[in-house]
């Protein structure tokens, strides 16, 4: 069974549950379309009705008593109501005074909501369950506020509801196609009046289901090489294209993904054994989740005000762990029965670009780019020998899994070597050995790393490994951009210039205790909490790496919020701290990005363009667009989100395509000096991840020259572009065609020749 038909049968269960519960979920995407067509289709006869009404021409009839509520609604609300109502109960026939009762109900419900406070009626319904029915979600609300208010909502009264249900059911009857009226006789005198589904309306929803599963595929790996059709290279994204010119047979982009889409995989059997008992344990272990969801926190007696507080806000919390539970269970499960069809068997992933040339595999249920537990159970069809040369390597893998990539390369081959006694005991019993891997960064990736070493030490020289070794850039925006601009300290700071002592620097272990001396020294309440709680990497690393992609304040506040049981006055101070030290130590970086967002602004204003192009290094012609939107949201207090749509506008986005340049421009470079790298390396087995390359212990040496030719070839290409759009590099706008011969790196404002070993570590 191919990703497809797990896509359409998995959608087609979900409907016949619905049907068996009379009630089709609306949340699958032809419901949701048919609710929005049917919806536009209704709207203007109900306007019509209204002016009708209004300018008294005609006689309107009964329905008259409708009026009043209907414009209190609002009338595209009242008819996307109406036909929600009606498309959660035509899955079983139903009478016409039924169906036009429901509609009057839902219409009622809302409305007599809409009489209360609409800030109670918020804060109620966030307490109740998103399952909940339209009904059950009336019933809280209303038994709420008679308790709380000793007061009743307002029912719209009976004859009124007949009136709005049989108004609106009389509009959709008249839609081809949609429902189907029948007559069927109950008695000698009485007939009864059902509606039906039309069978040209299933027919219908049966296509938009397995038109959404083409659209949306569930895509699976290949067992066979795949042959690259350069003009599907592309990954289609909205509001976003790349000119084919980008992707000609001859292009780099288009040699890279032939190069990647050659190379096979295996499943590592032992891996995925042990990974598979680890599931069954019932426990939570290494990250993976358990049998068992969180347990809801109860209500205690005799507890004080602030108790109870908390346990409603653990009671919040344990709803969102409860639904990120269920995803990542269910999400293990399904990737466990996927392996389960590839084992022994030859893998092929197929690559795609996105707009800026950055190369994904297609496969989204596994892939190589997948969690840590995904990524240790793949491994290269093809093998090369391991000797003393190259061995290094496997050690200075293993230590990157464990977490000890800043340390120099000497330091993480002993650290290993020491560690070997306990990698052996790993090997042999896993299942004994948790608490060790634990201590890992990457406890799965490491616990593969550590049989690979572990093998080829009993073997010797000459074994031969499939493991994929995986270097990584220090800090690659920040890389970019210290090497573009020229600035010395920085590229020391980051990597690309080596430094007097040869050991790696790490630039965000340096923010964080730049952070923790000045709190040392600080007075108050927050500098205090931060002395109690120092700053580690991982929190100024997310910080700093806001920078170089256009992140601002905003976000650093998100982040420092995150860190458990921080006071909010920490938070801020920490949160402004870290962002401003960062800036400074980028001061460059920002500077151009300032520069250049208004350059580009400046540009597409001055020629009233809705998009903004450059060329990469890679010959990819990446071209951003973005317009302003206005986004209609149909939204109503019982039933909640029942459809949204966007109203493009012909107006350009100037702040978004300033904004986004940087980020984008960054992204184009390392995804071309990637490409660069896997063509122009004489390797066959490779795989490529955002900014990082795996490939054999045996061709990292041959690789890692490569990527710093690539890098050099890459900045060299970019300064030129630059210049070329007018963009000032260091305060100087130097306009140069393109195609003329880019500066020399061996310049003064340039990186030499032969970057810093650990660019790509």
């Amino acid at each position: 069974m191919d990703g497809q038909q797990i896509k359409l049968s998995r959608l087609l269960a979900i409907q016949e549950r619905g049907i068996e519960h009379n009630a089709i979920a609306l949340a699958l995407p032809p419901y949701r379309k048919l609710v929005r067509t049917v919806t536009s289709a209704i709207v203007p006869h109900i306007h019509n009705y209204i002016e009708m009404a209004q300018s008294k021409r005609g006689r309107p009839g009964k329905n008259l008593a409708a009026l009043p509520y209907i414009k209190s609604i609002g009338v595209e609300k009242a008819c996307a109501l109406a036909v929600s109502s009606l498309i959660n109960n035509f899955a079983r026939p139903i009478t016409y005074q039924s169906m036009a009762s429901k509609i009057g109900q839902a219409i009622s419900y809302e409305w007599g909501i809409l009489q209360e406070d609409p800030a109670l009626v918020a804060r109620i319904n966030k307490s109740i369950h998103k399952g909940s029915v339209t009904s059950r979600r009336y019933v809280y609300l209303a038994q709420y506020i008679k308790k709380k208010y000793d007061r009743n909502i307002p029912y719209i009264p009976a004859l009124a509801r007949h009136c709005i249900g049989d108004l609106f059911l009389s509009h959709v009857l008249q839609i081809k196609n949609l429902l189907k009226v029948q007559s069927i006789k109950r008695t000698k005198h009485k007939r009864q009046t059902l509606i039906t589904a039309d069978p040209v309306l299933i027919e219908w929803i049966q296509d938009e289901l397995r038109t959404d599963s083409i659209e949306n595929p569930q895509h699976l790996p290949h067992l066979e090489p795949i042959p690259t059709h350069y003009a599907t290279v592309l990954k289609p994204q909205r509001g976003r294209h790349t000119p084919e010119s980008s992707t000609t047979p001859d292009s780099l982009l288009v040699k890279a993904a032939e190069k990647l889409n050659k190379v096979g995989y295996r499943i590592n059997t032992q891996q995925l054994q042990f990974i598979r008992e680890l599931s069954m344990r019932g426990d939570e272990t290494l990250s993976l989740p358990g049998h068992r969801q969180p347990e809801m926190p109860e209500y205690l007696d005799g507890m004080t005000a602030e108790q109870i507080q908390q346990v409603r806000a653990a009671k919040a919390k344990c709803y969102a762990d409860r639904a990120m539970w269920r995803a990542k269970r269910t999400n293990l499960l399904t990737q466990l029965g996927l392996l389960q069809l590839y084992i022994n068997k030859e893998i092929y992933f197929e690559v795609e670009a996105d707009f800026r040339g950055r190369l994904y595999p297609t496969a989204n249920s596994l892939s190589y780019q997948g969690p840590d537990w995904v990524r240790s159970i793949w491994s290269f069809s093809e093998g090369k020998e391991i000797n003393a040369e190259n061995e290094r390597w496997l050690f200075i893998h293993a230590a990157n899994c464990y977490g000890l990539s800043r340390l120099s390369y000497e330091s993480r081959v002993v650290h290993m070597r020491r560690l070997y006694h306990q990698m052996c005991a790993l090997v042999d019993d896993p299942a004994s050995q948790v608490g060790f891997l634990e201590t890992a960064k990457e406890p799965f990736r490491f616990l593969a790393a550590a049989r690979e070493i572990v093998q080829y030490v009993r073997h010797g020289p000459g074994y031969l490994s499939y493991l994929p070794i995986f270097i990584d850039a220090s800090s690659q925006g920040i890389q970019i951009y210290a090497a573009l601009l020229g600035d010395r300290e920085l590229m020391e700071a980051s990597n690309v210039l080596p430094i007097a002592s040869g050991d790696p620097r790490d630039i965000y272990q340096e923010l964080a205790d730049t952070i923790n001396e000045e709190a040392k020294v600080e007075s108050g309440s927050a500098a205090a909490w931060v002395r109690q709680h120092p700053v580690d990497r991982k929190t100024a690393k997310r910080i700093m790496m806001l920078i170089p992609y256009g992140g601002k304040l905003h976000s650093a506040f998100k982040v420092t919020q995150e860190i458990p049981h921080i006071p909010s006055v920490a938070s801020v101070w920490l949160a402004k701290r870290l962002y401003d030290t960062a800036a400074d130590m980028l001061n460059s970086l920002v500077k151009f990005q300032y520069t250049a967002a208004q350059e580009v602004t400046r540009q597409t204003r001055e020629t009233d363009k809705h998009s903004y192009t450059w060329c990469a290094p890679s010959g990819v012609q990446v071209t951003q667009t973005y317009k302003k939107q206005k986004i209609v949201r149909i939204q109503t207090a019982i039933k909640g989100h029942l459809y949204s749509y966007r109203s493009d506008t012909d107006k350009p986005n100037y702040t978004k395509l300033g904004a986004a340049f940087v980020p984008n421009f960054t992204h184009s470079i390392d995804a071309s000096l990637l490409c660069h790298a896997v063509v122009y390396s004489d390797c066959l087995s490779l795989c490529t991840i955002h900014d990082s390359i795996g490939m054999h212990a045996a061709d990292v040496d041959t690789v890692q020259r490569q990527l710093g030719l690539s890098f050099t070839w890459a900045i060299d290409g970019m300064r030129a572009e630059l210049m070329q759009l007018g963009i000032p590099i260091n305060g100087t706008k130097e306009i140069r065609e393109r195609g003329t011969e880019p500066p020399c790196l061996t310049d003064s404002n340039s990186i030499p020749r032969g970057p810093n070993s650990y660019l790509f570590s």
